[in-house]
């Protein structure tokens, strides 16, 4: 079996759970294992059946990694300011 049949494969799996059993938080968490990108996810010949729930799920990991990203910029401001008051 090669490695995108695997990722095929697992991916259907994935959107299994959120088509048949709506659990977004466990699909998140099994998608976010296998470490395929959005773009491979979008050669593998999906039907829309299965992508329609794996992008929702690359889109929320997508808006998150944004969170994130400016959660750790804003607490790097705050030290920063709490730095130079305390100077």
């Amino acid at each position: 079996m090669s490695n995108s049949d695997f990722n095929r494969g697992y991916l259907i799996a994935v959107a299994n759970l959120m088509n048949l059993h709506d659990s977004e938080v466990e699909a998140q968490d099994v998608l976010g294992q296998l470490g395929c990108t959005r773009a491979q996810m979008e050669k593998l010949g999906l039907t829309d059946y299965d992508l329609t729930p794996l992008r929702k799920l690359y889109d929320e990991t997508e808006r998150l990694a944004e969170v994130y990203k400016r959660q750790r910029a804003l607490a790097a401001l705050s030290a920063s300011n709490a730095a130079q008051v305390s100077k």
